[in-house]
């Protein structure tokens, strides 16, 4: 009650720009969120022009001298790959939340039409288990991005997917991952919760093939 007493104020000042949880050690989480549903709720997020010359320059190194720079631009073609599968897999839970949702509300698909139901997103990442489903997705693509991070980043690199387990709340219960992002939150905010996810892979996706970039260059 108190997650949609909270939603329904911040939805009424800036209308569909996310939901404002109200545990206080997720704000900057919160404030991805808002900045995801500003954009489509990640549905038109495209950040990947930003790493393209990257991937253009690695491409034509490797052309030029495959043993010197074919790994590197291998390492971003596996990134790019990987980035795909995961993104489209978050992109298709999110057609399941919408369908069972009412539908989008328009063809900018930006909101449902039942957009404050509780009862769908429980029902579909909790009691069918798709949340632990993801969460093991999520990990499998960390791992897979991990790999192709070139060894003078590996100890630096950012993983900017969370996946850890959530902190203690004010009672001291721990919650579960699935529980954390899941329980008691609307149709709206678990759009937003996974356009957020859809943002992280992406940016990450962008920093992988930065690292190979720069180890290209320095070679």
């Amino acid at each position: 009650m108190k997650k949609i007493i909270y939603f329904l104020g911040f939805f009424a000042v800036i209308q569909l720009f996310g939901y404002c949880y109200s545990q206080s050690d997720r704000e900057f989480h919160k404030l991805q969120a808002n900045f995801t549903s500003k954009y489509g709720h990640g549905l038109n997020i495209n950040f990947r022009h930003k790493a393209d010359p990257w991937l253009d320059t690695l491409k034509r190194l490797s052309e030029k001298n495959p043993v010197k720079y074919g790994i590197y631009y291998k390492n971003a073609l596996v990134a790019r790959k990987q980035t795909d599968t995961i993104f489209n897999y978050l992109q298709s839970v999110k057609e399941a939340i919408a369908s069972r949702s009412g539908g989008w509300a328009d063809s900018t698909k930006e909101s449902v039409m039942d957009h404050l139901n509780i009862d769908v997103p429980g029902q579909y990442f909790l009691k069918e288990k798709h949340g632990f489903m993801m969460r093991d997705s999520l990990k499998r693509h960390i791992t897979e991005m991990l790999n192709v991070v070139p060894i003078e980043f590996k100890n630096s690199f950012k993983i900017w997917i969370d996946i850890s387990d959530p902190p203690l709340s004010t009672d001291s219960v721990q919650k579960s991952w699935e529980e954390y992002y899941w329980e008691g939150v609307p149709s709206i905010a678990a759009l937003t919760e996974l356009g957020k996810f859809q943002y992280d892979v992406q940016f990450t996706e962008g920093d992988v093939i930065m690292v190979n970039y720069k180890c290209a260059k320095n070679k």
